[in-house]
């Protein structure tokens, strides 16, 4: 459904909100419509809660460089010099990809928890995606995509750290 959000957000800045104007859609748009006319996908509703994590993976981002661990595991790595320029939301978000891709091995098939001390990030990986940032709605959606066929649960929750 994201990309149909994108699309009419888009459209409707266009055509200044006139309903009466034909709008033209994308192929990923067009994806997201045919999803919806598969009448399996309507009845597989969604759990009123996440199912309880089972491990927990701890990320942190700066403009230098990230961190992440899973309980006795630990993963670090700097930013290049283009990376250093990216906005804070954009790293912390490949902190957590890259920390996942590392702990895949322990996390696989399991129910994961991601704690962050971002709250933007955070809202994008629990609502899988969002119409603020297209750059974050998609790293979103390829999150869940990866987690999907990595069959990986995947929620994520604040932390605060001292002196935050």
């Amino acid at each position: 459904m994201r990309a149909l959000q994108w699309c009419l957000r888009k459209q409707c800045f266009q055509h200044r909100g006139d309903l009466g104007e034909s709008i033209r859609i994308s192929r990923d748009t067009a994806a997201d419509l045919r999803w919806w006319a598969v009448e399996g996908n309507l009845s597989q509703g969604k759990p009123f809660s996440q199912p309880t994590p089972v491990a927990t993976v701890v990320t942190d981002a700066s403009t230098l460089g990230w961190g992440a661990h899973l309980e006795d595991l630990e993963i670090k790595g700097r930013w290049s010099p283009v990376e250093q320029r990216f906005h804070i939301n954009l790293l912390e978000r490949q902190a957590i990809r890259l920390a996942l891709k590392a702990f895949l091995p322990s996390l696989r098939g399991q129910s994961g928890q991601i704690l962050t001390d971002n709250m933007t990030v955070m809202w994008y990986i629990n609502k899988q995606g969002g119409v603020g940032s297209y750059l974050l709605c998609r790293e979103a959606l390829r999150l869940w995509s990866w987690a999907r066929d990595h069959r990986l649960c995947v929620v994520a929750n604040q932390t605060i750290w001292p002196g935050s």
